[in-house]
Parts: structure tokens; sequence; C-alpha cells
């Protein structure tokens, strides 16, 4: 009788136990239907958050501005509003701070070039307050 109760304990212990997954149905049977939307909707920020506070993006939206610096004076007022709000809404609230000048350095520029933008910022800061 001890070697059959050595063999049944062999058995069990090189067996993997798996959890019942058949018997659970899927998460929109548990979970509402808001919910699921809500989650799908804050991952989706989150990834967008992601990227735009991602240091790489930083840098090529620094190498844009430089290209359009160097290809139009005044350059385009799309171009200069593109930029203002990403400063003033994204990079000022980002961990990685040190592009931050360069880009104030490359706005100061453009702003002095182009009265419209001067313009538009002003009307832009006036509304918000």
């Amino acid at each position: 009788s001890r070697p059959a109760a050595a063999s049944a304990e062999q058995q069990a212990a090189t067996e993997t136990w798996h959890p019942p997954y058949g018997e659970i149905g899927s998460p929109a049977s548990y979970v509402p239907n808001e919910v699921c939307e809500e989650l799908v909707r804050e991952n989706t920020q989150f990834l967008m958050d992601k990227f735009i506070f991602a240091p790489e993006y930083s840098a090529w939206l620094l190498n844009v501005a430089h290209v359009v610096s160097d290809a139009a004076d005044p350059p385009p007022l799309d171009m200069i509003r593109s930029l203002t709000y990403f400063v003033l809404e994204v990079l000022v609230r980002s961990k990685e701070k040190a592009s931050l000048e360069s880009f104030m350095k490359i706005l100061c520029s453009w702003y002095g070039t182009s009265v419209d933008a001067c313009r538009w910022l002003l009307d832009t800061l006036l509304l918000h307050t």
C-alpha cells in the first residue's frame, strides 16, 4: 500500500493545477457596459498622454519648429498656435523641462515677427481668464 500512495503523491505533484476558466463567463456579463466604456476611454487617454508627454515627441516637435523657423519668416500662424498650445498645455506639466527654454526662444522669435500671432495670443489669453 505504501508504493501506491507514493505513486499517487508523485502523480499529484507532477500535475499542474488549472483554474476552472470554462466556468467563468465573459467580463461583459459581470461588468456593466458603462464601466467597460469608461475603462476604454481612460486607457485611451492614458496612452495618448504617454505619447504626448514622451521626450521623443518633444524632441521631434522641436526639430519641426527649427525647420519651420529656417523655412518661413514669419512662420504660419497655425504652427505658432500649435507650438504655443503644446508648450503651455503639455510641456509645462511634463517631468522633462530641459527643452522648455529652447521652445520659448523659438516662440519669442516667432511672436516678434508676427503681429497676427500676438493678436491671437492676447485674444486667447483674454478669453480663458
